[in-house]
């Protein structure tokens, strides 16, 4: 019978995952650690051998692509590569999201009064650090594409857990991010192909959940003082303003001509992928989250 270490690290090459059994550094613990999740998904080799071959996982249909006059008249590779490349920037931005929810954690942690709460941000931040490697797996290299850093959600999520007061931080990350994470996740998975992937979706779902009900009951707990009025309407402005933007067509696009489009090329991008069109779709979207999670002394949902 072979010794279990011996089944991980078989485990982890039948995934595809590069892993070294000797001179293992923090970053090759970390990802071995993480990968144990992965395993536990319990997906067979034709699934791990699926996510070898391509790094799509969306139709055009899931964008409104079919729909683009521009995007038909490409060639059949620069529209595969349009499609990998709107694979890679969805993913690219669920990794970062994961990023900086590990950095919100450990920021907590050391707010945290009672043993209890260190508890549940010190299990939260596990939880982070595991979506990050799944995400990884489906990445091309299992790297991220790093112009997605500075997203405006990002940045905005950056400033709050930086510089706002703890229960600021609290709602606009655990309640108002967690939220709009849960719709991103379950978007992505409604028209993923990959099984496997869409196994990843499930899992982060589910410990987003109870991520924002964490949140949740910590916000619940404390009384609110004008200044963290003041600031929780001032980061939610901005957080609403960056989650109704995340579209990244016309990037993908621009990245397989390598060139800019022009002004009127992106207005008739935007037309015909109805991206204009579902935007009071999101807008309500953002509406219901907020009227769930209303604040008292503050309207949220009437500013957006």
């Amino acid at each position: 019978m072979k010794p279990k270490s011996t089944e991980l690290f078989e485990s982890l090459r039948t995934l595809g995952l590069r892993h070294r059994s000797r001179n293992l550094k923090v970053s090759n613990l970390s990802r071995v650690a993480c990968d144990q999740r992965i395993i536990s998904l319990g997906r067979d080799d034709r699934m791990a051998g699926e996510t070898k071959k391509s790094h799509t996982y969306w139709p055009a249909e899931t964008f409104g692509l079919q729909r683009s006059g521009l995007y038909q008249s490409l060639s059949d590779s620069q529209k595969a590569r349009v499609l990998e490349t709107m694979s890679q920037l969805r993913l690219s931005l669920a990794w970062y999201i994961e990023k900086v929810g590990l950095a919100y954690c450990s920021r907590a942690l050391l707010e945290c009064d009672s043993h209890e709460e260190k508890r549940l941000y010190a299990l939260m931040a596990s939880d982070e650090a595991v979506h990050q490697r799944m995400v990884e797996h489906f990445l091309v290299d299992g790297e991220p594409i790093e112009a997605l850093e500075k997203h405006p959600l990002l940045l905005c999520i950056a400033d709050v857990i930086q510089n706002a007061k703890p229960m600021a931080a609290v709602y606009v990350v655990q309640i108002l991010l967690e939220g709009f994470g849960m719709s991103y996740y379950s978007a992505m998975r409604s028209t993923c192909e990959s099984s496997l992937l869409r196994g990843v979706f499930d899992q982060i779902l589910k410990d987003e959940s109870r991520h924002h009900g964490g949140g949740l009951a910590r916000f619940g707990s404390k009384d609110l003082d004008a200044e963290d009025l003041r600031e929780i309407e001032h980061h939610t402005g901005r957080l609403i303003r960056a989650m109704s933007g995340v579209g990244f067509t016309g990037i993908a696009i621009e990245t397989v001509l390598n060139r800019p489009l022009t002004p009127e090329e992106k207005e008739k991008l935007l037309e015909e992928t109805e991206w204009n069109r579902q935007a009071p779709v999101r807008l309500a979207q953002i509406r219901e989250l907020l009227s769930r999670h209303e604040v008292p002394g503050l309207n949220l949902a009437r500013s957006v």
